[in-house]
């Protein structure tokens, strides 16, 4: 697949007074690089969650003078809710406990006709960031079996009692969560640094699979956008390794928040 630098390096000079990541440095070049794939014609679209309300409704005009389609969305439409197999009581307090942490995301599409799609049904809408299946997959398994084994744990705790639920999810009680071992390694930050050190380009989280497979489609994925980040701009090809050498265990979590 070719490559449109052109407009690529358009959009880098607009946005490049603009902060997209608040408060974390090592994660702003990535999260530019992700954004500059779409105009790139690498990618149908991008996700960008981490804007404060100034900077995405600036990004979002910015995007309208470059010829895409942003779309503003909640960042609650993007996660699984385990908890929706508990009683009526219990659940809502599981949805009151989401929604405090909801804010407002930002897609930015390479047409009307994806921004569509995407409002229809955002849920579903990771293949359009071109992440490989496989992945995408794995991240969907561990995550919906770690997330209903921490609400698991958090309901046991609290003894069914959804006043001690609500409690317990305020109070951020400590609780002890079984999974298989092969999960908790899936769901770690282990897996985005192991990612960041064998696929510095790559935009989300490797499975296993791809990890061990030098030439599987994660790594087929960074070898495209590598060569794309050097023609774009050699300087942000070098802050791309800098900052995927420098990832620490607390910005990995940052970014599971966002992708598989």
């Amino acid at each position: 697949m070719g490559f449109d630098v052109d407009q690529a390096r358009r959009l880098n000079s607009a946005v490049g007074h603009m902060r997209l990541v608040a408060g974390e440095t090592r994660m702003e070049s990535k999260e530019r690089f992700s954004l500059l794939t779409v105009p790139a014609g690498l990618r149908a679209c991008a996700l960008l969650v981490h804007l404060g309300p100034g900077e995405l409704q600036l990004l979002r005009s910015i995007a309208i003078d470059h010829g895409l389609s942003p779309l503003v969305a909640r960042s609650a439409s993007l996660r699984p809710r385990p908890s929706e197999r508990y009683g009526g009581d219990i659940s809502r307090v599981f949805r009151e406990h989401d929604a405090k942490g909801d804010h407002q995301v930002l897609w930015i599409c390479a047409s009307d006709a994806i921004r569509k799609q995407l409002k229809s049904a955002p849920s579903d809408s990771w293949a359009l960031l071109d992440y490989p299946d496989c992945c995408v997959q794995s991240a969907r398994r561990s995550n919906a079996i770690v997330g209903e084994a921490l609400a698991r744990a958090i309901v046991d705790k609290a003894g069914g009692d959804p006043k001690l639920v609500r409690k317990a999810l305020r109070e951020d009680w400590k609780v002890s969560v079984e999974v298989p071992e092969k999960l908790t390694m899936l769901a770690s930050a282990r897996s985005v640094q192991r990612t960041n050190s064998a696929f510095p380009f790559a935009l989300h989280t490797a499975c296993d699979s791809c990890l061990d497979d030098p030439s599987s489609p994660t790594a087929e994925l960074n070898q495209r956008y590598a060569a794309f980040a050097q023609q774009l701009d050699p300087a942000l090809y070098a802050e791309l390794l800098l900052a995927a050498a420098a990832i620490s265990p607390d910005t990995s979590r940052s970014l599971k928040d966002r992708d598989p």
